[in-house]
């Protein structure tokens, strides 16, 4: 004979508890990055204009491993910005709050000893293994760069600092946008066998602004390969009649064009 209980249990089932613990390993999500496909409009030469509607994101650049401090480097992401033919500017970043990378100008490379010719630095790890020295006249000069105007920026900081400060991003095309110097045309050589050529204007055009983001790895366990997401964005340029000049070529470099900036950004070598 079956007692109650026992048919209970063969009908019913008996029901058990176990417990795991499950060790989940970070691994690291790609920024994403838009921009608007072209800056609206026509772009008058020599014209600052805002850019808006960049947007930079990141799932995990702003997690801390545990037992770390932060980030390698210090760094959560890092922001590159490079103009075909035009300058780019965030006057109202405050200039302590990021590390620069880019531009790496020629000024610094006496105290940048054993530094790449011409200076590159991949990353502010990379930059601070040339020495304080090294690292102090980049950011000194990059900072005025941000402030004042380069072809080419890269700032490294804070997932949060960057979204607060990309909707500041100004462009302008440069003095002569449309000029060059052409093959075949006669020139005068100086003593020392510089160059010496008139540059004529040509019409105006379209050029490209390429962003791009990188998360430098942040923030992963397993690869710490650096994920990056691009974004280009089209400026036709409204070219101006521009004052004749004479240009001091060295290869395709303008020798005083620093001379001639509004601020310039180096000291003057002409």
């Amino acid at each position: 004979s079956q007692s109650t209980s026992d048919h209970f249990n063969r009908v019913a089932g008996t029901m058990s508890t176990f417990e795991y613990n499950i060790i989940v390993v970070a691994d690291n999500d790609g920024p994403a990055l838009s921009a608007p496909s072209e800056l609206p409009g026509d772009t008058p030469e020599s014209t600052w204009v805002p850019v808006s509607g960049i947007t930079v994101t990141d799932p995990d650049a702003a997690d801390v491993q545990r037992g770390a401090q932060g980030p390698d480097g210090g760094t959560q992401v890092q922001f590159h910005i490079v103009s075909e033919r035009g300058i780019l500017k965030m006057p109202e970043v405050n200039v302590s709050t990021f590390a620069y990378t880019k531009p790496a100008v020629s000024f610094c490379a006496p105290v940048c000893p054993g530094a790449p010719d011409p200076l590159t630095f991949a990353s502010v790890t990379d930059l601070m293994s040339y020495g304080q020295a090294c690292y102090d006249c980049i950011q000194l000069q990059a900072g005025r760069a941000v402030i004042r105007g380069s072809n080419e920026l890269e700032l490294n900081g804070r997932l949060d600092d960057l979204q607060a400060i990309v909707s500041k991003l100004e462009y302008r095309g440069q003095d002569g946008y449309n000029r060059f110097v052409p093959d075949g045309v006669s020139s005068v050589y100086g003593d020392d066998g510089c160059n010496i050529g008139v540059n004529p204007e040509l019409p105006g055009g379209t050029e490209t602004v390429t962003f791009t983001i990188s998360d430098l790895g942040n923030t992963g366990c397993l690869s710490k390969t650096p994920l990056t997401s691009e974004a280009r964005m089209n400026v036709i340029v409204d070219p101006k009649e521009d004052v004749p000049r004479v240009l001091l070529l060295i290869g395709e470099e303008d020798f005083c064009a620093p001379c001639r900036a509004d601020e310039p950004i180096e000291p003057c070598r002409c």
